[in-house]
């Protein structure tokens, strides 16, 4: 038993980004926790590859997933959730770190101290460009001051279903034995893929989620399926928009909220997946989030240096 699974999402990502997210997790000053890489059925096993990386850092508390089909993020997710043995998970995609060395200590501390169930932190973003790592902060969700106890649940609600300010997936962590049934209902009921944000969402509905004022990680800027800009991958995610949307419809229908957020998206949906303004809308909602790049020099914060040190690691995951 641990007291944190941290669990690595992977599918077709380069073994640069993998080893910089392990990377980041084997450097926590912190040892009660164990890594679960999970694969969603990539071109290329990565096990014998992640054995090999394991071995020359010479961590040795780690598990391999490998799905024999593509299933989604969120079943991806599920699937680690089944046999991991930490209390708290905290979840990365390949590509995005621990924002600090001490990250998993604070979050162990903040979730046991507070009887944590489900919370979020704060975020920055990197890009690499000319060689370097550009930062930006990216302020997601606009308002975290919503979830400062006492918490008015209808204004947290209508904030992500009608504004869509949603909590970034990578800001959660949250209580294993609480969160697991919450991901099968995400995956079955609302047959949503990819959007594992969405399960704060069905939380809000119920429940109460606090907020960590502390930053949590570095989120890989442009590579995802919510950022990266394609039609395909606005498709994707705007099916399981659709997905949520229709769910929550059927069970919550009468609420007023919710009958709004769905008349809304209705049509925010055919304006971002059959017109033009498509890319300006994307556009807008990013700057409300985004702030001008900070230089390498502006930025001198201990995740920076974290930042830095894994960008540089010699250990890299290396093809059979």
């Amino acid at each position: 038993m641990y007291r944190i699974s941290v669990v690595v999402t992977t599918y077709n990502q380069s073994y640069t980004d993998i080893s910089r997210t392990l990377n980041s997790i084997v450097n926590q000053k912190f040892d009660h926790f164990e890594i679960i890489v999970t694969d969603d059925s990539s071109k290329k096993n990565p096990t014998q590859a992640l054995e090999q990386y394991f071995a020359e850092v010479g961590f040795p508390n780690y598990q391999i997933i490998v799905n024999s089909s593509n299933v989604g993020t969120v079943k991806n997710i599920l699937g680690a959730l089944e046999i991991a043995t930490g209390d708290y998970v905290k979840v990365l995609g390949a590509g995005d770190m621990m924002y600090a060395s001490d990250t998993l200590q604070k979050i162990d501390t903040f979730s046991r101290a507070h009887d944590i169930r489900l919370a979020f932190g704060k975020l920055k973003t990197y890009s690499i460009e000319d060689d370097r790592p550009v930062i930006r902060s990216f302020n997601a969700p606009s308002k975290p001051e919503m979830y400062i106890f006492p918490q008015n649940r209808e204004a947290v609600i209508e904030q992500q279903l009608v504004w869509g300010d949603w909590i970034p997936a990578g800001s959660l962590f949250f209580k294993r034995d609480y969160i697991t049934n919450y991901f099968s209902l995400l995956a079955t009921d609302y047959r949503v893929r990819y959007c594992e944000d969405f399960v704060s969402t069905l939380v809000a509905l119920t429940d109460t989620i606090d907020y960590f004022d502390e930053y949590l990680y570095w989120y890989e800027w442009g590579v995802g399926v919510s950022n990266n800009g394609s039609a395909s991958a606005r498709k994707r995610m705007y099916a399981d928009h659709s997905n949520l949307y229709s769910e929550l419809k059927r069970r919550y229908g009468n609420d007023k909220v919710v009958a709004k957020a769905y008349r809304l998206f209705r049509i925010k949906r055919f304006l971002m997946l059959h017109t033009p303004l498509s890319g300006l809308l994307t556009r807008f909602k990013t700057a409300q989030y985004l702030k001008v790049p900070k230089s390498q020099n502006e930025d001198v914060t201990p995740g920076k240096d974290f930042l830095d040190m894994n960008l540089s690691s010699p250990y890299t995951m290396k093809e059979a």
